[in-house]
């Protein structure tokens, strides 16, 4: 069983929602998941993981547990565990030729408890310091770690996985530095997901937080000392910015980190706000369509999780299943692209965005269904550079023609991707006439110069070509200089 803890210097930067989101995408990968709430002071994490109304209050909580080892006696984790979701199969277009999903998975809440029946009262009277750090009454702020507490976590690990024989365990830690969080990160998790806000405070006390987790002794029940976890550090709730203002951020926040070549840290990443939230607070990765205005949100979400989850559990067996719907596109279209954009609703993953994409290739539907679907991998995978991205934006932006200029979103996509293939002739034209159209003139005058001045020697073709793009843009001196420039090109037979 993995276990996965989410943690934050300062609370309020989306940990639990995303705790939230990645038990419902690892269920429906198939996973078996317990989610687990430690901030027994602010529990909430039942209401990010369970529609309101779906199961009652549990019989017992995380308190009760807590109480029941305090005192020697078996810990109620039946009564405790509150299975939310079953292993139910998915209903979904194609399943009777399969290629639907399949199977999804499981997940249990083990949450705080009932915060009635004088749960507060309980809560504040528990000895935590004494269980948790073995301090003695005559040193209260010293912090040993010689208490039960780890010999209690590493219990309850081992008792959950004999209850349920789950794949994963998720932790959601109460922000900021406490003696649970902190050893529940440090002496239980194989991945610690650390989410911050951009602000100094966060960034000064992420970076300490981190190299508190490198530093910390690691036992297992075995006795012998494990490697660090692997941590996953996230600035959360950014609005969204230009791609290279955004690079150039996280560049600045990395290095105020101190994360630059530390092997157990993996990249800092960006998850962004979403308004829609502050309005109503929902999952956007639960196998349904995500709405339009959540699909940033859900992008961020999924390539995170891209770095957490390992590959082969997913992508073997959609490449099976995307594979026979593409097979299928040529008896019967309709069904085909049906089951694909059920796959790539379901398994949000760059296999099966590529296969919706390959499909409309096939099919010829090359307009705003494409640039959507494009826009979707991208921001997922962040590879502008990929053959399969640049040859739909060029038949699309073609396709589209001037009402390419209409979106402003698709028309700077298609510029990002020129640039990255070497400002390539073909996709070049197309943009440039789409930017005249939308009273972008300058721009579409540079494109057209930075497109000329990359064309390969010899390319005849590609050089008259864009010679008459600039004299329909009205560029004749520069068509005359590129003539005196490119006479041997031209005059080549």
């Amino acid at each position: 069983m993995r276990t996965i803890t989410f943690a934050s210097f300062k609370g309020g930067v989306g940990g639990s929602l995303a705790l939230a989101n990645l038990a419902h995408y690892l269920a429906t990968l198939g996973q078996r998941v317990i989610a687990l709430d430690l901030d027994l002071e602010s529990p909430g994490l039942h209401t990010k993981l369970v529609p309101s109304g779906r199961v009652g209050p549990p019989a017992s909580g995380m308190l009760d547990v807590f109480e029941a080892f305090a005192s020697h006696r078996p810990l109620p984790l039946r009564e405790s565990l509150q299975q939310i979701r079953s292993a139910e199969p998915i209903a979904a277009p194609g399943d009777e030729a399969g290629v639907g999903p399949g199977h999804a998975g499981a997940i249990w809440l083990l949450d705080s408890g009932a915060t009635r029946d004088g749960y507060w009262q309980r809560l504040a009277e528990f000895p935590w310091r004494r269980l948790l750090c073995g301090v003695a009454p005559h040193q209260p702020h010293e912090r040993t770690w010689d208490g039960r507490g780890g010999e209690f976590l590493l219990t309850l690990q081992a008792e959950l996985q004999r209850e349920t024989d789950a794949d994963y365990l998720l932790i959601d830690t109460p922000g900021g530095t406490t003696e649970l969080g902190d050893l529940a990160s440090s002496l239980l998790a194989d991945d610690v997901v650390l989410l911050l806000a951009h602000n100094h405070e966060s960034l000064v006390g992420t970076a300490a937080l981190i190299t508190a987790l490198l530093a910390a002794p690691r036992l297992r029940q075995a006795g012998t000392e494990t490697s660090p976890p692997r941590i996953f550090p996230a600035l959360s709730r950014l609005p969204r910015l230009p791609l290279p203002r955004e690079k150039a951020l996280l560049a600045a926040a990395s290095t105020r980190l101190g994360i630059s070549g530390l092997v157990a840290v993996w990249p800092l990443e960006i998850i962004h706000c979403c308004p829609e939230l502050a309005v109503h607070e929902q999952l956007v990765l639960q196998g349904a369509p995500t709405p339009p205005t959540m699909e940033l949100l859900a992008a961020d979400y999924l390539r995170l999780f891209g770095r957490i989850v390992p590959s082969p559990l997913l992508e073997s067996d959609l490449r099976a299943k995307t594979d026979t719907a593409l097979r299928l596109a040529f008896e019967d279209p309709a069904s085909a692209a049906a089951m694909l954009d059920d796959l790539a609703t379901t398994f949000p993953h760059p296999t099966s965005y590529r296969a919706v994409l390959k499909h409309l290739r096939l099919t010829r539907d090359l307009g705003p269904r494409a640039m959507h679907w494009v826009e979707r991998l991208v921001a997922l995978t962040q590879d502008l550079s990929e053959p399969l991205v640049f040859e739909v934006v060029k038949s699309c932006a073609a396709a589209l023609d001037q009402q390419l200029g209409s979106q402003p979103r698709w028309m700077e996509l298609t510029e990002q991707v020129w640039a990255a293939h070497g400002h390539d002739w073909t996709l070049g034209l197309p943009l440039a006439n789409a930017l005249r159209a939308s009273g972008e003139g300058a721009r579409a005058h540079h494109v057209l110069v930075a497109t000329r001045a990359a064309l390969p020697g010899g390319s005849k073709e590609g050089t008259m070509e864009v010679l008459r793009a600039m004299l329909a843009h009205g560029m004749k001196d520069e068509v005359l200089d590129a003539v005196l420039h490119d006479k041997d090109d031209l005059t080549a037979p």
